[in-house]
């Protein structure tokens, strides 16, 4: 029915995408609606929740990280929505099995925010917030630091004229591995090996990075002692 932004531009892009009228003051939001989306930044919604007043209307958030009662400043009926996956606007992306993550305050509004969750996606689960929670660290681990670390790989080889290409079969390969495996059971490197000859021409080759160095034996130094701490249950 309708798309809030603070710019016009961006409320009406996704308007009209969607055959809905754009709006840049919330007093005109339509409190009919059968539900309310707020996908905004985390920090934003005290901003906008202070503003309205919804009590009545299904309110649902989007976030990973946020608890569901931050709704609760602005209406009694709320609950989740949550795609667990990565977001680009300027990439488009099939979330036909993107897993969407729900929960409601009511169990009398769960069916429609799963009809809802369902014209989009076949994996929908029911999860609590603090489940949202610790699936959102997760998240963090695995794709955003996981893409820093393909950051610093892209600078120690443009450095030395290399192409990131180089590295894309492998990113690739490991990627996949974990797709059918547990990621504990599959890893591989030096660390692993406890190949300190290698490990000890890689600390050498960042001894110029100090930061990188410290990141590199951090993990080194973590993958070691799992590998130590699973041989010492195994033997238990």
């Amino acid at each position: 029915m309708q798309v809030y932004s603070r710019h016009y531009a961006a409320a009406a892009t996704l308007a009209n995408e969607v055959e809905a009228s754009p709006l840049t003051d919330v007093a005109g939001i339509d409190a009919s609606a059968s539900a309310i989306i707020f996908s905004l930044r985390d920090n934003s919604y005290h901003e906008v929740l202070e503003k309205i007043n919804l009590q009545g209307t299904l309110l649902l958030h989007t976030s990973g990280s946020l608890d569901m009662d931050i709704l609760k400043a602005a209406s009694d009926r709320i609950g989740v929505i949550y795609p667990l996956q990565t977001f680009n606007k300027h990439n488009s992306i099939d979330l036909s099995t993107t897993p969407f993550l729900l929960e409601t305050a009511a169990a009398a509004d769960m069916p429609g925010v799963e009809k809802l969750a369902s014209l989009i996606t076949k994996n929908i689960f029911h999860t609590s917030s603090a489940q949202r929670a610790t699936l959102h660290i997760s998240a963090v681990f695995s794709c955003n630091f996981v893409n820093y670390l393909y950051t610093v790989a892209e600078e120690l080889l443009n450095e030395k004229n290399l192409s990131l290409d180089l590295i894309r079969p492998l990113i690739m390969e490991t990627a996949q591995k974990v797709m059918t495996a547990l990621p504990s059971k599959v890893q591989t490197g030096p660390a692993q090996r406890e190949d300190t000859l290698i490990i000890g021409k890689h600390i050498q080759c960042l001894n110029n990075k100090p930061e990188y160095l410290k990141l590199y034996k951090n993990l080194t130094e973590k993958i070691i002692n799992r590998k130590k701490e699973n041989q010492n249950h195994d033997e238990l």
